[in-house]
Formats: structure tokens, sequence, C-alpha cells
């Protein structure tokens, strides 16, 4: 019989038996963490490694996290053509002190002539996300870095957005309507 390395645990998950510790990750359920170890039998144990769960998501929670990891690839590309494939063709921007941006086009034109002047490299910390039926809002933190091309000192702006999303006939998300509250930071 051959000895096989395994992983033991050093501290219990929330608390419970590892029985129970199977039954919350068959259910999904991902409170706690759990730090392991890696023995292998006759030597000495490894460093333990801390162990933090997975989270798991409905499908279409997911789909709404990979179009905001989408948004940021794309802009941070100058990617025009991704960014409008992300949102309806009647989406509505709301930023404070501005009026509202409606239509892919406004977006379109806004968007190409920031790029003539700036680099935009865009971050997103997604706070909640709530899914109810073919809509669905999603609020974050968000920060931007805008890098003036001309190599003047970027700008950086940080503050809280919220998004509302519909489902499309094809099973995926795009943006409607979308209100930012931005606040310059300190450089």
């Amino acid at each position: 019989m051959a000895l096989r390395p395994a992983l033991r645990r050093l501290r219990p998950h929330d608390g419970n038996s590892p029985k129970a510790d199977a039954a919350e990750r068959e259910r999904g359920e991902t409170a706690g963490c759990s730090t392991l170890e890696w023995v292998v039998p006759g030597k000495e144990p490894r460093q333990p490694i801390d162990v933090r769960p997975v989270a798991r998501f409905s499908t279409d929670e997911q789909a709404i996290r990979d179009l905001v990891r989408e948004w940021e690839r794309a802009t941070a590309a100058g990617d025009l053509p991704a960014l409008l494939s992300l949102m309806s063709e009647d989406v509505v921007f709301l930023a404070p002190g501005q009026p509202p941006l409606s239509g892919r086009d406004a977006f379109a034109n806004a968007f190409r002539s920031a790029l003539q002047h700036l680099r935009i490299d865009a971050t997103s910390e997604i706070q909640e996300i709530r899914v109810a039926a073919d809509m669905a809002y999603c609020w974050n933190l968000f920060s931007v870095t805008t890098t003036p091309l001309n190599g003047e000192a970027p700008k950086y702006r940080k503050g809280y957005t919220l998004t509302i999303l519909r489902k499309t006939r094809t099973g995926g998300w795009v943006v409607v309507r979308d209100a930012n509250m931005l606040a310059v930071e300190p450089g």
C-alpha cells in the first residue's frame, strides 16, 4: 500500500465538524475558512496554508461580474466596439454636474473624444449584485485614473456607481442606466 500525501485541517471551519464542513461546501456556503497543512507520511509537515473559500455565484450574477471585468479591460484598451456591445441602444449615463449622456452614439462620441487626450484605467470593487428576472442592479466602488497623453499628471477619481442592467433575448446582460458619484481624489 503506497502512502499518499493528504491535507489535514489544523483549524476547524467555523468551529464545526469536518462532516458539517463538507455539508456546508455541498450547499455552496462559503462563510468561513480553514487552515490546512500538507502532510506526507514519514516527512515533516510543510508550512500551513490558509484556504479561503471560493464564492459561488448564480449564472446571471457571474455574467454580470464578467461584464464588469470586460468593461474594465475594454476601457483600458480603448476598445470602443467592445464597450458598445456591453450597453443597450438607449443607455443613459448620469454624472454629477453633467447633463445625461443618452444613447450609444453619445457615449461613442464622448469616448472617442476622451481617447484623443487621455488614457483611461478603471477598476471596480463590486459591492452588491441583485437579479430579478430580466433586470438587475450592481453597485460598485469605482476608481478611475485618467492620464493625459501630453505628459501632464494623472487625475484620480473614486466613488460609487449604481448600474441597472437588462437581460437580452440571447441571455447576456447589457447596461441600460449608470449613475456614478465619482469625486476627484488628491494626487
